[in-house]
């Protein structure tokens, strides 16, 4: 699974693993949603990329954040800005 290196440091803030493998919220306790956005793929001192699209998963809190928007499908995202994280936990949506 793709992460941005940004959604890789508030999962590791913000989250735990509970005994059932979900990751929830550590403030909420409810589990942690996540949308699969297909993103441009661009390169560092490229302002665009060369037509590559990946798969980047976006997490988010729906009680702490009501009104989380992932970014729109076909949006730029830099190479060095994802991180592949294995598929360890049960993220639900």
């Amino acid at each position: 699974m793709l992460l941005s290196k940004r959604n890789v440091q508030w999962l590791i803030e913000h989250t735990y693993l509970d005994d059932d493998g979900i990751v929830r919220c550590d403030r909420t306790h409810e589990p942690i949603s996540m949308a699969h956005v297909r993103r441009s793929l661009w390169f560092p001192h490229m302002i665009g990329g060369m037509g590559e699209v990946r798969t980047v998963t976006d997490l988010a809190c729906l009680e702490c954040n009501p009104y989380a928007q992932p970014p729109r499908d076909g949006s730029g995202i830099y190479e060095n800005e994802i991180v592949n994280v294995p598929e360890l936990c049960d993220l639900s949506d």
